[in-house]
This record gives C-alpha cells, structure tokens and sequence, in this order.
C-alpha cells in the first residue's frame, strides 16, 4: 500500500529543480519545474544568498536543450 501511495504522489506533484520540494504549480522550464518561491526569489532579489544557487540551476536546465 505505501508504494501506491508513492507513485500516486510522485504523478501529482513535480519537484522544484532547485530546493527540492514537491510542488503542483510553478515556472516551467521544457520538462523542469521551478516552484513560486524560487522564482520569486530568482527574479525580485540579486542579492538573496541562493541567488548564485539559482542560477546556477536555471543554467544546468539550458544544457539539455
């Protein structure tokens, strides 16, 4: 029963391709998902101290394609 439960989640929601949380709604990237957060936090602060981190993420996305 719990390996059902896991594939069921795992089909519902998408994992952040930088934190790593599960989410059902973000930015879309081809087949990589980024939650709201990140994406906010990505956008509106430079200065964040993930920034580095973020777009570090957002340039391993763009290798694949």
């Amino acid at each position: 029963m719990q390996r059902v439960e896991r594939t069921i989640r795992f089909k519902l929601y998408k994992e952040c391709h930088v934190c790593g949380d599960l989410i059902n709604k973000g930015l879309r990237l081809g087949r990589t998902e980024i939650c709201n957060r990140c994406e906010r936090n990505m956008v509106e602060e430079s200065n964040h101290y993930l920034y580095d981190r973020y777009i570090q993420a957002v340039k391993e996305i763009w290798k694949h394609y």
